[in-house]
């Protein structure tokens, strides 16, 4: 088959185009994809056209076609000028596009694929390290804490919080299927909620009140019944990339209460840093750790392995059924 890669057109609309051989330049590589991860959150915002870039003339990168991909496998083929590693014939995991070809810049973050996991827990360690980016900003080690949306995200912020040492942790949201896989991935404290707001957890809590509450649905409105009942001094991370606009009186659930309101972006963090601070690099490689040592768990979360061709039935079934479909792994070879 011609080597071909993955686009959004429009809204609904995910195509394949033919991809020719890409010329690799210096400090380059170029991998041949073998599997691929589809990102439920980013991906499918921008196949369902939710996504807040979308009608932003300001924001060049958030436009149709969009090329998505997030997470990949594939086989160094070609080494540029100045390259010492990888090797040609090194099988690696990097932040890569759905496509047969990905030209890699070594200044990325890439590590060959560990012989000692699975193929699709190096494909989800790309997401832990995303969510690991909601627990690294807050601003000190919460005893108490929510995470609302138990997708990939929710779900691995939540085992993070846990493998960092955070004594209590519950997770909220309103499927029942998702709640069940929180729960087979070491999740204790699950929350089955109706609509919108936090009431359902706070009847869990109590008197009590979470010091650190992690948004992960993207839902704006989420912002203010989680600044309210986070307690004084504590902290509300925006993991999600939050859809619409929401009001907020700044004085009475942030300056009064000494809040932080944290946007929890991966692109804060550098792909790269010295040894012992933190960069994307380091968080994908503690993902490692944490899967090797049963911290991170990932069991039910393919939800399938698909192929390339039938991208659009695929991404349709992400966006119509998210109680059982949570991602994918997109078989290249």
């Amino acid at each position: 088959m011609s080597p071909f890669e993955i686009f959004f057109t429009g809204v609904g609309r995910a195509e394949t185009a033919p991809q020719s051989r890409p010329p690799v330049a210096a400090g380059q590589v170029l991998v041949r994809t073998i599997r691929s991860l589809v990102s439920p959150g980013t991906e499918l915002s921008f196949f369902e056209g939710t996504h807040i870039g979308l009608p932003d003339p300001k924001n060049t990168w958030a436009k149709y076609p969009f090329r998505p991909g997030y997470a990949t496998i594939g086989e160094v083929v070609e080494v540029g000028a100045g390259v010492a590693a990888p090797k040609v014939g090194a099988r690696i995991f990097f932040f890569g596009f759905h496509a047969h070809w990905n030209l890699l810049s070594t200044e990325r973050v890439w590590l060959e694929t560990p012989a000692d996991l699975s193929d699709e827990k190096i494909l989800l360690a790309r997401l832990v390290q995303i969510a690991a980016t909601g627990v690294e900003l807050l601003r000190k080690k919460p005893q108490r804490a929510v995470v609302v949306g138990a997708g990939l995200i929710g779900l691995f912020a939540a085992q993070t919080l846990q493998a960092r040492g955070c004594p209590w942790v519950a997770v909220q949201d309103v499927l029942p299927a998702r709640l069940e896989l929180a729960r087979r991935n070491g999740i204790s404290h699950t929350v089955l909620a109706e609509g919108s707001g936090l009431a359902a957890v706070q009847s869990v809590l109590g008197n009590s009140s979470a010091d650190a509450i992690i948004e992960a649905t993207g839902i704006a409105a989420m912002a203010k019944p989680a600044l309210e009942m986070v307690q004084p001094s504590g902290d509300v991370v925006l993991l999600g990339i939050p859809r619409g606009e929401v009001t907020l009186n700044l004085y009475s659930l942030i300056v009064r209460k000494n809040v932080a309101l944290i946007g929890a972006h991966e692109g804060m963090i550098p792909d790269r840093a010295p040894v012992g601070t933190t960069s994307r690099l380091s968080l994908v490689q503690e993902a490692f750790d944490g899967m090797r040592r049963g911290a991170i768990r990932t069991e039910g979360l393919v939800s399938g392995h698909v192929l390339p061709k039938d991208c659009q039935s695929f991404y349709e079934k992400i966006s119509r059924d998210k109680a059982h479909w949570v991602t994918a792994v997109i078989d290249w070879d």
